[in-house]
């Protein structure tokens, strides 16, 4: 199973984004450096950097955790933040996923989920806290040209079904417990007000894979 061993975003909120962080993981999960600052997600990082002045990117991110965490790891969100509603309701169960989720914003506008899969996810004997997170468990790939990004994600040999491909739909790329999700600009987020954006990033993949979409939205493998 592939995971994300480094991703990198970008924030035109640094000081709160890292005070945020720091009271929801703990000093010892972030690490602060010049311009930026890192967090540890179980075996995932995410570096936050500065933004280009102008911009205010947001990302949708989620991280997995435990099978059996989900009401656990939902009580302990809420403490940084009201819960995101869809319907009126703040969380969702995913049945092609087997999956429960509750989602709140960062300072950034970044919508968080907690996401919980029933059988892709292990069950652990402790009680859930910030130590308990697993991996990041979803990431945007927000483009313009969705079947292009599709084929060089399919180079890279990740799992792509080209002919299932919707350029105008919200794809998901991946197996078990990472999915990116490849999609084109202005699709609402789930439990969101927010509309997808081009913004760029970079990642490094456990399987030695690195990619990025560029600030114009290309992806580059």
């Amino acid at each position: 199973m592939t995971s994300i061993k480094q991703l990198t975003l970008y924030t035109a909120e640094l000081d709160r984004m890292l005070a945020f962080y720091t009271n929801m993981l703990g000093a010892q999960h972030v690490h602060e450096q010049a311009d930026a600052f890192t967090i540890q997600l179980g075996v995932s990082q995410i570096q936050f950097r500065a933004a280009a002045d102008g911009t205010k990117p947001f990302y949708h991110i989620a991280i997995n955790i435990a099978a059996n965490h989900f009401q656990e790891g939902k009580a302990w969100l809420s403490g940084f933040g009201e819960l995101l509603t869809e319907n009126d309701e703040d969380q969702a169960y995913f049945p092609f996923f087997n999956a429960y989720s509750c989602y709140v914003e960062d300072p950034s506008g970044n919508i968080i989920e907690l996401i919980s899969r029933q059988q892709a996810a292990p069950v652990l004997d402790k009680p859930f806290s910030a130590d308990q997170l697993l991996s990041i468990g979803e990431i945007n790939i927000t483009t313009s040209d969705v079947e292009q990004a599709a084929t060089r994600l399919k180079q890279a040999e990740l799992p792509v079904k080209l002919d299932q491909i919707e350029p105008a739909g919200l794809n998901f790329i991946g197996d078990q417990d990472l999915f990116l999700l490849l999609g084109p600009p202005g699709r609402r987020w789930l439990f969101s007000e927010r509309v997808a954006v081009i913004y760029p990033l970079q990642m490094e993949l456990d399987n030695g894979v690195s990619l990025a979409i560029t600030e114009t939205g290309e992806l580059v493998i």
